[in-house]
């Protein structure tokens, strides 16, 4: 019985034709510290992140009208401008369902 062991399974002749041993000393020349530590602190990151939560309407937020099916128009209220030659402001949102 014979046992081949990693080494001699990438050293052999046939490997080396084939390229395995080539293409592993290839990919491993690409790798550096500076690149596994950008790489491993991705994935940290990554893995802190928190998914965003969606927001809730509110029933105190704005009054809601609904003109037409599939349309809804929200108006938040008015309040003092800080515009120039505008007396109050007013924000609305117009949403409008798709198809």
């Amino acid at each position: 019985m014979t046992v081949v062991s990693d080494r001699n399974l990438f050293t052999n002749k046939r490997a080396a034709e084939m390229g395995i041993v080539n293409l592993l000393e290839d990919s491993m020349d690409k790798v550096n510290r500076r690149s596994a530590l950008a790489f491993g602190l991705a994935v940290a990151s990554a893995t802190l992140v928190k998914p965003a939560a969606s927001q809730t309407t509110d029933s105190l937020t704005g009054k809601d009208t609904s003109p037409w099916p599939g349309v809804v128009v929200r108006a938040y209220g008015e309040s003092p401008s800080l515009i120039p030659g505008f007396k109050t402001v007013s924000m609305r949102d117009i949403i409008m369902q798709p198809g």
